[in-house]
Order: structure tokens, then sequence, then C-alpha cells
């Protein structure tokens, strides 16, 4: 039996459950709108809850997915915001609820699954050297392999 998740990455699981309940209201109120078709958010509310259910499970690929997409989709969302406000296209509340409510959390979830005792619960400690990986044996991330001692686990 898989340990108790540590507090890192329970940090991570809120940080994305905000970004859900944050796709979840806007699914509501853009869509009701019509402006932007709801299959969008439900989209991204299926791939968040997908990977939080991963996550809770300790599943490596949704470490690894939690941890490299959402440091990506959050510098897209700052970038984009910028860009917004530069322009003057993108009201002030707006772009602070994207900023608060999306990238900042999506940040958060990058950095709590990159500290050791995330490394630890996903296993990806190698067992013959103690070296961290991020490094998959396979596709599915089922086992991990070592950079320095090649050993897969």
């Amino acid at each position: 039996m898989r340990p108790r998740p540590p507090a890192t990455v329970w940090i991570a699981v809120a940080a994305l459950g905000v970004v859900v309940a944050l796709q979840a209201a806007l699914a509501w109120f853009y869509a009701r709108g019509g402006n932007v078709g709801w299959w969008r958010f439900a989209f991204a509310i299926a791939l968040f809850a997908a990977l939080i259910a991963g996550l809770v499970r300790g599943s490596r690929l949704a470490w690894l997915w939690g941890r490299f997409l959402t440091l990506v989709l959050g510098v897209v969302m700052a970038a984009s915001v910028a860009a917004g406000l530069a322009r003057h296209e993108l009201p002030v509340l707006v772009a602070a609820l994207a900023i608060g409510g999306v990238a900042i959390p999506l940040f958060a979830a990058s950095l709590a699954l990159g500290r050791p005792s995330a490394h630890d619960f996903f296993q990806l400690v190698c067992p013959a050297c103690g070296q961290q990986s991020s490094f998959g044996a396979d596709f599915l991330f089922r086992k991990a392999r070592c950079r320095r001692c090649h050993t897969e686990w």
C-alpha cells in the first residue's frame, strides 16, 4: 500500500482544485451567455480532474504532467495576460482573476511537485544512488531511470 501523499502533493492538488473551480465558474458564466462553447471549459475541467486523481493515486505520469504542463500553462497564461494588458484589451479585474486564479495556482502546483517530498512519494529517487530522477524508462512512466547510474525501478 502506498503511503499518504505529503503536504507538497496536497498543495498541488489544492492549487489545481482552484483552477478547476475557476474553470467551472467561467464555463457557467460564459457558456450561458453563448460567448464561448462550454466544451472548451469542460475539456479543461476533465483534464485537471484526471490530473488531480492521478496525483492523489501516486501516478508518476500524473506527476510528470502536473510538474511540467502546469509550468508551461502558467507561463502562457501570464504572457497572454501581459499582452492583453499592454494592448489595453483586457480589463484589470479579468487580468487579476486570470493571474490570481489560474497562473499563480499553476506555478504553485509545479513548484510543489518539484519538492523532494513529492519525489519521494512518487518513488522518483534512485534506490541505488539516491539521485532524484524525472526520467521515465518507458512511455507511460511505469518505471523510472536514474540518469547518473542508469538503474531502472
